[in-house]
């Protein structure tokens, strides 16, 4: 399964890791975000990130996942880990 074909079923929650591309990210859209979902026109004024929009994603979206983990939890953050195939 490709990064991308698993982050369209996860859809989580958590903070990401994947080996050597991002360290602990939290990302509110794990598939490809209209403008208008990553606008911070809203009361909170907060702006939401999308992992589809990093420098590497499109490097690392068709890539095969060796093998993942959700690690963490109690007084311990959620993250999700994931390793990529050579």
């Amino acid at each position: 399964m490709t990064v991308n074909e698993f982050l369209q079923n996860y859809g989580g929650n958590e903070c990401v890791s994947i080996e050597g591309y991002c360290e602990e990210e939290h990302y509110d859209y794990f598939r490809e975000a209209d403008e208008w979902e990553l606008s911070d026109d809203n009361p909170n004024h907060y702006k939401p990130t999308c992992i589809a929009k990093e420098p590497w994603w499109n490097e690392v979206k068709d890539r095969e996942i060796k093998e993942w983990n959700i690690i963490g939890g109690g007084m311990y953050k959620v993250e999700l880990w994931i390793d990529l195939e050579e």
